[in-house]
């Protein structure tokens, strides 16, 4: 299992268009992924969930993969938050 922290640097942070984003990308990898914020976890590929974490701009949230792809995944998914999305 691998974990990294994250800084969400969009304007609009978390919203539903870059949980939509999020969610699609962590979909195409086989490891698992999973996004905590503020005590709360919830499973990165589905994304209703990741909307409910509300991170918005300045907001920290930690991605953690697991499985035979996750540091693909972890990279690929922290690339697109630095980019905004």
């Amino acid at each position: 299992m691998q974990q990294r922290e994250v800084e969400i640097v969009s304007a609009l942070g978390l919203n539903a268009i870059a949980s939509a984003k999020l969610a699609k990308l962590a979909a195409k990898y086989q490891c698992d992924v999973w996004i905590a914020r503020n005590g709360r976890k919830v499973n990165g590929k589905k994304l209703k969930p990741v909307m409910i974490l509300a991170a918005g701009k300045g907001s920290h949230i930690v991605i953690e993969a697991d499985g035979p792809d996750e540091t693909e995944a972890l990279l690929a998914i922290v690339a697109l938050i630095a980019d905004g999305f």
